[in-house]
């Protein structure tokens, strides 16, 4: 499916480090800084610059947004940030529910 719609995927590619590997544009993401070939110590690495036109961060903790300079928090914020009187409580160890859930039992969902 990704062929047919001529997406090239690079896997094993991170983001070169530094603030600089990400260019901005108007509050718009318009190109990266790639490690190509990272992983592989049999293949020559190469840096490259890429444009596209939609960038989707599938990094685990958001690298190229906060190399954008993107707001963000490490870690919870606090209930009062986003004025959340249950932010971070919980009933039990199961969830914020008083009666059973279940996807799977008819009645409960």
């Amino acid at each position: 499916m990704l062929e047919e719609a001529g997406v090239e995927l690079w896997m094993n590619s991170p983001i070169a480090e530094g603030a600089a590997s990400v260019r901005v544009n108007q509050s718009r993401i318009t190109s990266l800084k790639i490690s190509r070939n990272a992983s592989n110590p049999q293949a020559a690495a190469a840096t490259v610059w890429v444009e596209a036109s939609y960038v989707i961060d599938a990094s685990y903790e958001g690298d190229v947004l906060i190399s954008a300079g993107v707001t963000h928090t490490l870690g919870r914020e606090a209930a009062s940030a986003y004025n959340e009187s249950l932010g971070g409580v919980s009933r039990g160890s199961v969830g914020q529910f008083e009666e059973p859930v279940s996807p799977y039992v008819k009645g409960t969902t």
